[in-house]
């Protein structure tokens, strides 16, 4: 009996022996030679303007005729929080605006005021709504905006102009065409391959592009239906039809020097695409996506296919925003091109084209906005809507001179040999609670922040990284499962943050395991010699950041949550975050231990909770 007090003791002492930290100091890391892009420098940037105003969710901006001012559409979070449309002067300087419509449960997509509108003030609004039941509507209202006075719109004006149903896919923008009619653009109504098959018909108006005659009046409808119309003979056809055969044509715009009009569409699997809009025209979809199969067993409409204008592939675009035909004046080289961009890359394009054939097509801008809608002011001078929360200009980028980019991973800075794996010293290892899968690979990751930079933390999002850090994922493959020995290095990818913003790089390793090159910027295929062979995708410089995009907060591993768990640094098992605050890598202390944080589990482990398993998943 008298030994209990003694191995109690015992058992107390070793508690209070503190635990090892599994990182002892911080390695200060030097970024220098990962600086820069492989890329040579595009002529433009954006710019951002409008900055005395608080966006929240713009869509969608257009210039009020006969005046200084600008309507910009903001989204309302939910039902709860409504829709509005704001005038602004058109003065960066100037912090004035009014809300002129808010529309509660409901979502504004754009604006369009009519060629008359000094004279009658009608402005033609798309909307879709209620926003939470399932079963939507678009609307096309037409209200007439007061002549004298305020200049407000009249709130007795209201009238519906033309609705259709939609579960998905709603299209949704209008133009005036030279020939004084009014077009208006339409999805397939659903979220996922056509669910609806109305693609390729015409007994409804979904799908498609229309072209109505709001002047006038064809008995119970507040429009009538231009006789030159393709349709109006064709059975069953609705006679508002102009052109078919879209699956989200999201944004659209006039020439207004030629009249030509351009149509963006948003694709599914593989290609985004714009197109040239004709009278009668069928654009494939959903026996096509662009010009590629699709679903080639569905019946397709009367009329012959006719290829897209414009098309990227998903390893350049991942949503691509119909644009507008530049006309300004500050950019010469722009001139009457057709200027659009991706909404998930924020890259910006330009193309050139007579009607009939492509003069000139080319890459103008690499920015990190959400580009909602592009649209131009009074001077015919481009406006960007940034879904982000903000308005842009496109601006002449500097220039100014780059230290040429590293090609091969050896030259990266971040190992002192590829040949036989040994990271820099600098580089911290870690590892997450849910991983994603990587066809089968098994994942390394390293991240290194520059000298003696400091990361702010957050328990639950993403970190505020600064610039010059580096976050590193080594993918390989085992020739002989369950052999770890058996191993082939297949790619290492790196996120880098460079003035503010995050790019992502792929890099090949060699069959001998000494070296990886950089890949192209559209990617690359691969057989790998692995079991009976394995087809493997390097993804381009898109498809990464189309991943690693704004909305999710550009880095995906690297959370309080993700990273609170436990790693082996060489031989000492150690709370990652635990050690990370010890070596004073965060802004500020934790504040609290590792287990009073949020955490993740692994989705895939069956002895979890089933519960938690499944949140983390989501």
């Amino acid at each position: 009996m008298a030994l209990l007090p003694l191995i109690a003791t015992a058992f107390a002492l070793a508690d209070d022996v503190p635990k090892p930290f599994g990182l002892a100091r911080r390695v200060p890391w030097n970024a220098e030679k990962l600086s820069g892009s492989p890329e040579p420098p595009l002529p433009y940037t954006v710019e951002k303007t409008f900055t005395k105003h608080v966006w929240k969710s713009p869509l969608y901006i257009a210039d009020e005729p006969g005046t200084n001012n600008l309507w910009v559409a903001l989204a309302g979070s939910d039902a709860k929080n409504p829709s509005r449309v704001v005038r602004i002067p058109d003065d960066p300087d100037s912090d004035r605006s009014e809300t002129v419509l808010e529309l509660p449960n409901t979502l504004i997509y754009s604006v369009c005021f009519h060629p008359d509108y000094r004279n009658n003030g009608y402005v033609y609004v798309f909307t879709n709504g209620p926003r939470e039941d399932p079963e939507r509507f678009n609307r096309v209202t037409r209200y007439t905006v007061a002549r004298s006075g305020a200049r407000l719109i009249e709130p007795k004006s209201a009238e519906l102009i033309i609705e259709w149903k939609s579960a998905g896919h709603d299209g949704g923008d209008m133009t005036f065409g030279r020939d004084q009619f009014f077009y208006i653009t339409t999805g397939d109504g659903t979220s996922d391959s056509d669910g609806w098959n109305s693609g390729q018909t015409l007994d409804d108006l979904l799908g498609a592009v229309l072209r109505i005659d709001v002047d006038h009046r064809d008995g119970a409808r507040p429009y009538a239906i231009p006789r030159d119309n393709p349709f109006l003979t064709t059975p069953g056809a609705r006679p508002e039809i102009w052109a078919y055969g879209l699956r989200n044509p999201w944004r659209m715009c006039t020439d207004p020097r030629t009249g030509h009009i351009w149509v963006g569409n948003n694709g599914q699997d593989l290609w985004e695409s714009a197109h040239l809009i004709g009278r009668g025209e069928n654009y494939g979809w959903s026996v096509f996506e662009g010009s590629h199969p699709f679903y080639l067993e569905r019946k397709r409409g009367p009329t012959p296919l006719v290829p897209p204008t414009i098309e990227h592939s998903h390893a350049e675009f991942r949503s691509l925003t119909g644009g507008v035909v530049y006309v300004g004046s500050k950019f010469p080289d722009l001139d009457g091109a057709h200027i659009y961009g991706d909404y998930a890359s924020g890259r910006i394009w330009a193309m050139n084209h007579d009607g009939r054939k492509v003069l000139k097509h080319r890459e103008i801008a690499d920015t990190s906005l959400q580009i909602a809608s592009f649209r131009v002011d009074q001077r015919g001078e481009l406006l960007i809507t940034d879904h982000g929360g903000g308005l842009y200009r496109l601006i002449p980028a500097p220039t100014r001179a780059l230290p040429p980019f590293p090609t091969l991973l050896s030259q990266t800075g971040l190992f002192r040999s590829t040949r036989t794996w040994q990271p820099d010293p600098a580089l911290i290892p870690y590892s997450v609670n849910a991983p994603g899968w990587a066809d089968g690979a098994i994942a390394e990751r390293f991240l290194a922040v520059p000298g003696e930079l400091k990361v702010g933390f957050d328990s639950a999002r993403a970190w505020d990284f600064p610039d010059g850090t580096v976050l590193t994922q080594t993918l390989s493959l085992e020739r002989m499962p369950g052999d770890p020995t058996s191993r082939l290095r297949v790619e290492t990818r790196l996120l880098i943050r460079q003035q503010g913003e995050w790019a992502g790089y792929s890099y090949r390793w060699n069959d001998e395991q000494t070296d990886a090159a950089l890949v192209p910027r559209g990617g690359a295929d691969a057989r790998l010699a692995v079991g009976t062979g394995q087809d493997w995708r390097f993804p381009s410089r898109a498809e990464c950041m189309g991943c690693h995009g704004r909305a999710a907060e550009y880095v995906l591993g690297v959370t309080g949550a993700q990273l609170n768990r436990d790693q082996d640094y060489q031989g000492i098992v150690d709370n990652q975050l635990r050690a990370l605050d010890h070596i004073g890598f965060f802004t500020s202390a934790l504040g609290k231990p590792p287990q009073a944080l949020e955490t993740l589990t692994d989705p895939r482990d069956r002895s979890l909770d089933l519960e938690r398993r499944a949140r983390a998943y989501l």
